[in-house]
């Protein structure tokens, strides 16, 4: 395994390169992966698919079973 991602999810801090809290920059403070909004939408309908899906890959093989059997 070639690539192997670091368990840091704090950015690191250099001693020389530290600002004291009156001069550095204000930032937006959004965390890592916020976005500033849940849009569920997506994962609810795909969800749905799938498992439409798979209730009719199982139906068809219960169907195909059954006809086999006979």
């Amino acid at each position: 395994m070639w690539f192997v991602p670091s368990a840091n999810a704090t950015p690191e801090h250099h001693p020389a390169k530290r600002q004291s809290a009156s001069t550095a920059p204000r930032t937006a403070e959004l965390a890592l992966a916020d976005s500033g909004s849940v849009d569920t939408t997506p994962y609810l309908f795909g969800g749905i698919a799938f498992v439409a899906a798979g209730g009719a890959m199982v139906t068809a093989a219960v169907r195909r079973s059954r006809t086999a059997a006979r």
